[in-house]
């Protein structure tokens, strides 16, 4: 889903044609059924074999571009009130800006992206945005930085808050993932194909 030659079916340098094996007189029908039955019409295995489509994600991608794009392209679905507010906080180190997501369901309600030099900043700015929505949790990396902000979030934000620092490397809650990193990676994946949108 990505490259030169992919590319190549926007080019205009380029006569793009796609040819369905099933309408060569010289396949085999037969197995191109059985490979239909066994992989499903709508696999990336039989786009690619038996339909001559690009596939719908790279064999080495983890959310595909179709689900990316449709979450980008759409509105917000319906609130849940029962649905809780999640501050998540990647800590920008090195010059990296930090970046909070707030989360409510399927809905994604807001994105900040900021430089932070100073904890203070991140401490604050947290605390904005947890006021602002009416937040419940605060998931944040504990690597590096983290480590060291985990007590002062707890002393800033209302008490009964639920905090908790989340190392990417710790082992993963679910035995289907090697780490806490493939975890989340899995279940953001399983979001997006409930429908989750970012709109903010």
């Amino acid at each position: 889903t990505n490259g030169y030659f992919y590319e190549t079916r926007e080019s205009k340098r380029w006569n793009f044609m796609e040819i369905d094996s099933r309408s060569s007189a010289h396949t085999n029908k037969q197995e191109i059924q059985d490979i239909i039955e066994e992989y499903g019409e709508d696999s990336d295995y039989v786009r690619v074999q038996v339909l001559g489509k690009f596939p719908r994600q790279s064999s080495t991608s983890i959310i595909p571009p179709g689900l990316l794009n449709d979450s980008f392209n759409s509105v917000l679905p319906h609130q849940n009130d029962n649905d809780s507010i999640t501050i998540g906080l990647d800590i920008g180190g090195g010059g990296d800006p930090s970046v909070w997501v707030v989360r409510k369901g399927l809905g994604v309600l807001e994105t900040v992206r900021l430089i932070t030099p100073e904890d203070e900043t991140i401490i604050t700015k947290t605390q904005e945005l947890w006021a602002q929505h009416g937040a419940h949790k605060l998931r944040f990396d504990k690597t590096g930085i983290g480590f060291f902000l985990a007590p002062r979030f707890r002393d800033r934000l209302p008490p009964g808050a639920d905090i908790a620092g989340i190392g990417f490397g710790d082992g993963s809650i679910s035995p289907d993932c090697a780490n806490m990193r493939a975890y989340i990676y899995r279940r953001l994946q399983d979001w997006f194909k409930l429908g989750g949108i970012i709109a903010g």
